[in-house]
């Protein structure tokens, strides 16, 4: 019973010690497994993702490499600090899908965060996690459809005052023709 007590009360320490040194840093994207990005043959798109070091006592330097999807995508940069107490440090991906993609093809995006922490030789890495996200090749959108996209505001506007002249000039037709017709009869 001693030494249940004793390996209990030595893993509560551990667990206890290794807390404090538990970071807040994360990473979140705006694309996951369950929701892949869609593009299409010849697109290309910025996407961020989101650093975040809300709990803590300091700024982390955070390292992001590339480590799936490098023929498709690319960093502009590979360090970042990440201020205490923030949640929205981007990093951009800047994505261009070849425009031979083949429709139906999914492209795997993978980048790998790690905190960096200054050591005796130079840096350490620290914590580290990595996010990804697929991206599938879509056929491009039909002609048909762009024809049948809703009327913008400038096109009821346009429609609107054309209307207007349109009655302007029936009415001064109509009061024109009115007003022969009552110099005839007099």
């Amino acid at each position: 019973m001693a030494n249940k007590t004793i390996l209990l009360l030595e893993f509560a320490l551990v667990l206890l010690a290794s807390m404090g040194a538990a970071s807040a840093f994360g990473v979140s994207s705006p694309y996951w497994n369950d929701n892949p990005l869609g593009m299409q043959p010849g697109e290309e798109k910025i996407v961020s993702f989101n650093l975040q070091n809300m709990v803590g006592d300091s700024d982390v330097q955070v390292k992001a490499v590339l480590t799936k999807g490098s023929e498709i995508a690319s960093i502009e940069k590979d360090i970042y600090i990440v201020k205490l107490g923030t949640y929205d440090t981007k990093v951009p991906l800047a994505i261009k899908i070849p425009e031979d993609a083949e429709i139906g093809k999914v492209y795997t995006i993978a980048v790998e965060f790690k905190t960096m922490t200054p050591g005796d030789n130079g840096v350490a890495m620290g914590i580290g996690m990595s996010e990804g996200f697929d991206i599938i090749i879509e056929a491009p959108v039909a002609q048909e459809a762009a024809e049948t996209a809703p009327v913008s505001a400038e096109s009821y506007v346009a429609l609107t005052a054309a209307v207007i002249v349109l009655a302007a000039f029936i009415i001064a037709f109509a009061a024109k023709k009115k007003t022969k017709k009552r110099r005839g009869a007099s």
